[in-house]
């Protein structure tokens, strides 16, 4: 992998870093004043996924030793990976469908599916591969957590745009905020770019290419994971400046 291409990966893995804690930490603050559980959820996910996951994946394929923290590390990121998942359904399920039965059976497999997955994955963590293999993305554990992961990042797109799309309605006749319907909008491209980062890299090693050395799927994963980090911001820790066109373009359209 050349320098330009680690340079940009660097730099989506800083931007979902650094954006995710910040998000996660105001989020979790605004909570314990609220007691709203969708900013609890959503807090507790961006401080799990980027604070956690991102970190502890960067560990086990930055070095081999001391083998201790290699596996740490690797029990920590399949954790955390799980839980990452099981906040994110949690969040949609109760927000966008708490009535409905079958997003409460949707919700419990996925979060089966996550930790069946992360279960096998701290087993080999914990002594049952060698430290080589706990890099290995391909293997049917990773892939488990990463398609509960998909399938919840598929599910949590496809409400908040169909929210989105009702909340437009809803602000063109004076009944939602401009800034709020704007939000719903932002949130379900994270979960588009989310779908695009994990889902590229699921179908080519699928196809059985190699997709942590594939440069075009690095490159799309990378490219999807700047862009959800960008509406990540604009959508809970939004310039001023932001929010003003967004009212400004609201007024407009009325």
């Amino acid at each position: 992998m050349n320098l330009q291409m680690g340079l940009v990966l660097l730099l989506s893995t800083a931007a979902y870093v650094g954006v995710g804690i910040a998000v996660g930490i105001r989020l979790v603050r605004l909570a314990r004043k609220t007691r709203g559980f969708p900013e609890r959820m959503l807090g507790w996910s961006a401080l799990v996924g980027p604070g956690l996951v991102a970190p502890s994946m960067v560990v086990v394929m930055a070095i081999s030793e001391p083998a201790a923290v290699v596996r740490g590390a690797a029990v920590v990121s399949q954790l955390a990976y799980a839980t990452f998942c099981a906040l994110l359904v949690a969040f949609t399920c109760q927000c966008f469908r708490p009535d409905d039965g079958w997003a409460r059976w949707l919700s419990r497999a996925v979060v089966a599916t996550a930790l069946a997955g992360a279960a096998v994955g701290c087993a080999r963590a914990l002594g049952l591969a060698p430290i080589a293999d706990l890099r290995d993305l391909n293997h049917w554990a990773f892939r488990l957590i990463s398609f509960a992961v998909l399938v919840g990042n598929v599910w949590t797109a496809a409400e908040s745009l169909s929210y989105y799309a009702r909340m437009q309605k809803r602000r063109l006749i004076g009944l939602a905020d401009p800034v709020v319907t704007n939000r719903f909008l932002l949130w379900g491209l994270v979960g588009l770019g989310a779908v695009t980062a994990t889902g590229v890299p699921m179908v080519v090693s699928l196809m059985g290419g190699d997709s942590f050395n594939d440069v075009p799927t690095r490159l799309v994963g990378a490219a999807a994971t700047i862009l959800g980090s960008v509406c990540l911001q604009l959508a809970f820790l939004p310039p001023q400046s932001y929010v003003a066109w967004v009212k400004r373009r609201a007024a407009a359209a009325a």
